[in-house]
């Protein structure tokens, strides 16, 4: 059974108190993942049965991540072709299985090999957040208590890994390719 969109959680919430619903297809509106992982939560708290899957415009880990910790079931990127995955997705989390529309699957994927075939560690994508913030190199090791040798040394081995010349390069690949905490 499906139900014309919603346009806030009280709406939902009413439909909730005379209807039964398996899956939850959960439109993130462009929210922060904070908010959006905060929206999860609350309508976990009032069905926790209940299966959500995130519909997005956005490709950004940090996003998927904090949804799926939120408690979501599945992510799905917008321009995916939808009438094949979101009959995939349902099935899939209908079984109780995490799903990730194919985009969603291949950002996650390049992330995950990226921070892992490339050694990259914590610090340097603390370091890459802080660049992105528009904070000095100086800055950054006052905030994080390193030498500026270090913060010199962790932003040549991200333009390195990313493949790019310029920091402001760096910046804007690594926000593309949902590296960066901030949405």
């Amino acid at each position: 059974e499906t139900v014309e969109a919603l346009s806030s959680l009280s709406e939902l919430f009413e439909l909730m108190n005379f209807e039964r619903f398996d899956i939850l297809l959960l439109d993130d509106q462009e929210q922060s993942a904070p908010a959006l992982s905060q929206t999860i939560k609350v309508i976990l708290q009032r069905d926790s049965v209940l299966k959500i899957i995130v519909l997005s415009m956005r490709l950004r880990v940090t996003l998927v991540q904090q949804s799926i910790q939120a408690g979501a079931r599945g992510f799905m990127y917008k321009q995916d072709e939808l009438d094949h995955v979101l009959l995939t997705g349902i099935y899939t989390v209908n079984r109780d299985l995490v799903y990730h529309s194919p985009r969603i699957s291949e950002l996650l994927s390049n992330h995950n090999q990226l921070v892992t075939l490339n050694n990259l560690k914590p610090r340097d994508l603390k370091v890459l957040r802080l660049t992105a913030q528009g904070l000095t190199v100086k800055a950054i090791a006052a905030e994080m208590e390193i030498s500026t040798r270090s913060v010199y040394r962790a932003r040549d081995k991200l333009c390195e890994v990313l493949d790019v010349p310029t920091i402001e390069k760096l910046v804007d690949t690594a926000r593309e390719q949902g590296l960066l905490d901030c949405d």
